[in-house]
């Protein structure tokens, strides 16, 4: 009796890495078709949440192991391209998968941050077009 738990105890780790799993494979580029070295990837679960972060190689190739089955959103970031996310992607149960993302040129972009607050109790009034007028 001894001897048989000991072996079930022993396989419960074996058991544990069957769980249905799948692997998500692709490639990462540029408009010209060159790869995108260093281009981060995030592969986020719609359901649960549960969110896996990689890197592409030299060539551009990335590569997810052990993914549990659903639906995904992928997001790709990298320097100087605009990211690009692409939504409802199904993985099923031993099924690979094969993703291609092209990333277009970023383009300049302008910032601009309005704060709310009037220093030192600044306001504007409305005056007659051309020009305004500070009250204290």
């Amino acid at each position: 009796m001894r001897f048989w738990c000991l072996f079930v105890l022993a396989c419960f780790p074996a058991l544990a890495q069957l769980a249905p799993t799948t692997i998500v494979t692709g490639t990462v580029a540029d408009p010209s078709g060159s790869a995108v070295p260093s281009a981060a990837l995030d592969l986020t679960n719609t359901a649960t949440r549960w969110t896996r972060h990689t890197t592409t190689d030299d060539q551009g190739r990335f590569q997810f192991t052990l993914v549990p089955p659903g639906r995904y959103d992928v997001l790709v970031t990298a320097g100087g391209f605009a990211s690009i996310r692409r939504e409802g992607v199904n993985l099923d149960v031993d099924v690979p998968a094969t993703l291609r993302f092209t990333l277009s040129v970023a383009t300049a972009t302008t910032s601009i941050t309005i704060h709310e607050d009037v220093p030192g109790g600044l306001a504007i009034r409305r005056s007659p077009p051309g020009g305004r007028r500070a009250v204290y």
